[in-house]
């Protein structure tokens, strides 16, 4: 079984299927007593989760939408699982330097990490909803080259600044009115927090209401990749120096478009891979 934790909210369990080794079965925890937004949220979800390409085929809902199935061509586990795998087929080392580091993703699958999340990514934000931080515990790798973020708990609904009273030519927002329980867990210093990936203007946020421009959000999934190739969490690092950390895969594609997604200035980060 598998079931995405950290925090407070609603979570997904994933449980393979107990006749079809292929078949997974999705359920939502945590919708009892839900209002019509939260269930909307999950019906979202879902929705766009059948539309996303991430290899999992005959993607099937209940009617509630607080359920689903699907099929896999092979196989289907947690990130934190295939990091385990990596480091249990190629031993230490990650691949890029010296450094005895085991279970590191290599740059290939680094690149196709990206590129589903990055679809995903827009996918969900076309239609208006994104996620406020990555959680490691909530990505799944179907196939070995697949890779889905199931954060149920960590999406937020993203909003239009109005520009020039004209709210389509609006920045893409999020906007904060409550605190979320990540936060708590960074002001204690928590842990867990090592399995968090999270913009440093969203981290270090003191007051409510807070509003962010949606691309600032990009961070997460950069600091995310970069972890799972040299496992070092920029974060929580009181060392800035990411170029030091990317020195390994310095002038390749995926170095600048991680690169692009770290800008220090949010407004302009992108998602770009040339």
């Amino acid at each position: 079984m598998f079931k995405n934790s950290f925090g407070g909210g609603s979570k997904i369990i994933i449980k393979k299927d107990l006749y079809n080794d292929k078949k997974y079965n999705m359920k939502i925890d945590g919708d009892g007593g839900i209002g019509d937004e939260e269930r909307n949220k999950y019906m979202v979800f879902l929705k766009l989760l059948s539309r996303f390409d991430w290899g999992g085929v005959g993607f099937t809902t209940n009617k509630e939408y607080n359920s689903a199935f699907f099929y896999v061509k092979d196989d289907f586990c947690s990130l934190r699982d295939f990091l385990k795998r990596n480091e249990e087929r190629y031993g230490y080392g990650n691949g890029y330097n010296e450094t005895s580091i085991g279970g590191c993703v290599s740059y290939d699958q680094a690149v196709f990490m990206a590129d589903s999340l990055c679809q995903q990514i827009l996918l969900f934000s076309g239609s208006g909803w994104g996620f406020y931080c990555f959680l490691l515990d909530d990505v799944y790798v179907v196939d070995n080259h697949k890779f889905v973020y199931l954060g149920i708990g960590r999406m937020v609904e993203i909003k239009s600044r109005v520009c020039g009273g004209n709210v389509e030519n609006g920045e893409k927002i999020i906007n904060f009115t409550v605190p979320f329980p990540e936060k708590s867990s960074i002001m204690r210093g928590s842990h867990d927090i090592m399995n968090l990936f999270i913009c440093p203007e969203i981290k270090n946020m003191n007051q409510l209401p807070f509003s962010i421009g949606y691309s600032a959000t990009y961070y997460h999934l950069a600091s995310m990749i970069i972890y799972c190739m040299f496992r070092k969490n920029i974060c929580f690092d009181d060392d800035d120096d990411v170029g030091g950390v990317l020195t390994a895969i310095v002038n390749t594609k995926l170095y600048w478009f991680l690169n692009r997604c770290l800008h220090k200035d949010g407004s302009k980060r992108i998602l770009l891979w040339i």
